[in-house]
């Protein structure tokens, strides 16, 4: 039996984990390259980490509502016409599409967690170099995991999930680095 309601939960625990983590990891690692300044990551990340997560969870709360409001104008009567869709008929939509508020609370912690994972090293007195080589481990790791049960949950090859995950999240985190690095010697 296909279970969308569950699909839905699933994909907003990726969107927001995924981009909190790969959105806060390209700042520790650019702030990182361009000031070398454990204290200022710190507030970087933990700002980035607030703004990320209400962000995120205004933006599932708002294309959420906005898909089911299109889902629903397009549910046309047998007359023709848009009319009131009866509360069955709302409850199926939903269960494709989810329900705004719980896009929002799910996309929003997700993106709080995985915007944590990146800072953790930088939060212990440890020199800079290897709080920096620690998060990109610690992220890849996460991204890993992520991917591939994933794929064990929905369908594919776990290991070439989990790899996919990891490349397209430490290249992405990996461009903030380099923008760091450019904008530390302006």
């Amino acid at each position: 039996m296909y279970k969308s309601n569950d699909n839905k939960n699933l994909r907003d625990i990726i969107l927001g984990m995924q981009d909190g983590l790969v959105n806060v990891l390209g700042i520790v690692l650019g702030v990182g390259a361009a000031t070398n300044d454990q204290r200022l990551i710190l507030i970087s990340a933990l700002a980035a980490t607030f703004a990320e997560s209400i962000s995120m969870a205004a933006v599932a709360y708002t294309s959420t509502e906005a898909s089911l409001k299109e889902y629903l104008s397009e549910l046309v009567h047998p007359e023709g016409a848009n009319t009131n869709h009866s509360q069955e008929e709302v409850a199926e939509v939903k269960s494709i599409i989810g329900t705004p508020v719980k896009s929002a609370v799910i996309v929003g912690f997700s993106s709080l967690v995985g915007s944590l994972i990146p800072v953790v090293p930088f939060a212990f007195a440890v020199p800079m170099e290897t709080s920096m080589y620690l998060s990109v481990l610690f992220a890849a790791l996460v991204l890993f995991v992520v991917g591939y049960f994933t794929s064990k949950r929905t369908s594919g090859s776990p290991l070439k999930s989990g790899v996919k995950l990891t490349l397209i999240g430490i290249v992405s985190a990996l461009l903030g680095y380099l923008i760091g690095t450019i904008l530390g010697k302006i």
